[in-house]
């Protein structure tokens, strides 16, 4: 079964990045996935689109690959 969504954790972790660092980026670039909060309140889980996560590391994939080449 394919989860359709990610805790911060893990893509903090599929990133390669810390909490606090995956919390800058997303914070201060709109075009950086986007959470979605479970809840209203602040202690509300935080989760992120599986396939946006998987999108921004393939991007990075081409992007690196396009400078080798």
């Amino acid at each position: 079964m394919i989860s359709l969504r990610m805790t911060q954790e893990k893509a903090a972790q599929t990133l390669g990045l810390s909490i606090s660092t995956l919390k800058r980026r997303y914070k201060n670039n709109p075009s950086f996935p986007q959470p979605i909060k479970d809840g209203t309140t602040r202690q509300a889980h935080v989760y992120f689109v599986t396939r946006e996560i998987e999108a921004l590391v393939q991007k990075q994939m081409d992007e690196r690959d396009s400078e080798a080449a």
